[in-house]
């Protein structure tokens, strides 16, 4: 076959695979009048684009252009269930709501990352340790994806509240009887629900008190 222009044939011997898809686009600018510079600057353009793409649209394959790699997205959270617990609560597991998700997707509390399971592209669940709830305030959650691409989400508040204290109950008190003029005594009160805080009261007031346990508690009055 004849060269389609002259720089076809020395091309050809180097780059057969690129110079095969130049012989249309060489005839064309073979037939334009043309100076012969300006006919080489267009064969030598043609060759480049063929071998690394015009303006990003070479193919990746026979042209040499490079493939691009798939680029994770940024991740979205848009929700969090459960959102609160009472300080001192068990380990909890909670589940992200949002979009962009993908299995390398980690929840971060505080920053820290968390055991975090891949649901879905909407949803994550992991596991809070009982050592991040021991004490009240408030925690940031956020989604991290991995590069290529990726990257945090907005963050969302974990709630972690006081803990109400339970109403004591009293089942029994010992001694239950004393002598009027009798010696001071020490009084045990027994019952639920007692804290190292509670208070034994001796007809509305405070008696000096003994924190024993849950359920029991010592109460000195001096009569």
């Amino acid at each position: 076959m004849m060269s389609p222009c002259p720089e076809y044939a020395t091309a050809h011997l180097m780059m057969p695979q690129v110079c095969d898809r130049l012989v249309n686009p060489c005839l064309e600018i073979s037939k334009q009048r043309l100076p012969a510079s300006w006919k080489h600057l267009f064969f030598v353009t043609l060759v480049v684009c063929l071998m690394v793409g015009c303006g990003g649209a070479g193919g990746s394959t026979g042209g040499g252009g490079s493939p691009q790699t798939a680029q994770n997205p940024v991740p979205t959270l848009s929700g969090l269930a459960p959102n609160s617990a009472a300080a001192g609560a068990a380990a909890l597991t909670v589940t992200a709501s949002g979009s962009g998700f993908i299995p390398a997707s980690v929840i971060e509390w505080n920053g820290a990352a968390l055991g975090t399971t891949y649901v879905s592209s909407t949803s994550l669940t992991a596991l809070v340790p009982a050592s991040d709830l021991s004490s009240a305030g408030t925690a940031s959650i956020a989604v991290q994806n991995p590069a290529p691409g990726g990257g945090m989400s907005s963050a969302v508040s974990f709630t972690i509240a006081t803990r109400a204290n339970p109403t004591p109950s009293v089942t029994s008190i010992s001694p239950f009887s004393a002598t009027v003029g009798g010696a001071a005594f020490t009084l045990t009160v027994t019952g639920t629900q007692f804290l190292s805080s509670s208070q034994v009261l001796w007809n509305g007031g405070l008696a000096s008190t003994t924190y024993v346990s849950s359920t029991s508690a010592g109460g000195e009055e001096i009569r």
